[in-house]
């Protein structure tokens, strides 16, 4: 419906262009039909872009600890699967491994003083100290004790 509108409108000031001879009046309708033809409107998936967008911003925000569970797990996925990729792994049990680094977190094996998070991209996570990553599972790293 608004295309036939926008057509119409196009129409009506391409015959007024036509047979105006004002100049004043030929520089608005050249410029209102530039609009007119330019004109773009902002599709729903455009809008939930945006929406999406500001929820990164708002996650960026906040510490680790106060992140609902489905946005630790997806910094942490992201995290693995750029690990796994650069450490060259064959790794199909992604989810798994991302349960068992949440699994380290909620058994505070590991805590926030162990993620490093990435200084320019404060949701992206750039190390988990303490664990050793296979591709199979996930293990606590044991600090070598010292012998006199």
């Amino acid at each position: 419906m608004e295309e036939i509108i926008k057509d119409n409108k196009i129409y009506r000031f391409t015959k007024e262009l036509e047979n105006t001879e004002d100049h004043n009046r030929q520089i608005i309708i050249t410029s209102i039909l530039d609009n007119l033809r330019n004109y773009h409107q902002r599709t729903n998936i455009e809008r939930f872009h945006d929406i999406l967008l500001k929820c990164d911003k708002v996650i960026a925000k906040k510490p680790f600890h106060r992140l609902s569970l489905f946005q630790k797990k997806s910094i942490i996925k992201e995290y693995l699967e750029s690990y796994i990729k650069h450490n060259k792994l064959n790794s199909d049990k992604i989810d798994k491994l991302v349960d068992d680094v949440i699994d380290l977190i909620k058994n505070k094996k590991i805590n926030s003083k162990n993620l490093i998070f990435n200084e320019e991209n404060a949701q992206k996570l750039d190390n988990i100290t303490k664990i050793k990553i296979t591709s199979t599972k996930v293990e606590i790293v044991e600090k070598k004790k010292k012998t006199n």
